[in-house]
């Protein structure tokens, strides 16, 4: 009788610590999801922060490339570049916009003292859009604009070497300025 006892308390002791061990992780597995969420969130938005702002380099160097693997998708159309994240399902997760340092979408054709080329953040349930739109940027000292045309790009996963070149340079003419310049660029990922 006193065996019987003794192996019946090490399977209620097993129960107790089995049950333990399942609400854990059926507590913790969502946390721990969100938090990969986040993290993989934060690092495309360094990226198409650096991103949108390497592109003014392209008026002085003929190429920059980027290693990336995210789980996210890049596309080209009507000369406005787009980031997508797909959300996983059965995740709720909302960017927290007071964290986020991107630029604010002015509607200002020109750009004097604000960055030329600037991102836009928009959400749905399931996805975290960045759209990043170039305007014409003038130097205040010289007059000279300039601005960014891009290729179109199909929808594209964003893993492995992102590539932007110059693929051409043109001169023409705005208004109130000395001299304008545009400068055309191809992204590809490869």
């Amino acid at each position: 009788m006193k065996l019987q006892a003794s192996y019946l308390s090490y399977i209620l002791l097993a129960g107790v610590v089995i049950s333990l061990a399942t609400a854990a992780i059926l507590w913790g597995q969502p946390l721990l999801t969100k938090n990969k969420i986040k993290s993989e969130v934060d690092s495309l938005e360094k990226f198409v922060i650096d991103f949108a702002n390497s592109l003014d380099k392209l008026r002085y160097e003929n190429k920059i490339d980027f290693d990336v693997n995210y789980n996210a998708y890049i596309s080209i159309s009507n000369n406005i570049i787009t980031v997508t994240y797909n959300v996983p399902q059965n995740v709720i997760y909302s960017p927290n916009l007071k964290d986020i340092p991107l630029n604010i979408l002015i509607y200002s054709p020109i750009a004097i003292s604000e960055p030329t080329c600037v991102v836009n953040l928009s959400t749905t349930n399931t996805q975290i859009i960045y759209e990043i739109f170039c305007r014409i940027h003038k130097d205040p000292i010289t007059g000279r604009c300039y601005t960014f045309e891009f290729e179109e790009l199909p929808t594209l996963p964003l893993k492995g070497k992102l590539i932007i070149e110059k693929v051409d340079e043109r001169k023409g003419s705005y208004p109130n300025c000395t001299l304008f310049t545009i400068y055309k660029l191809r992204i590809s990922v490869s």
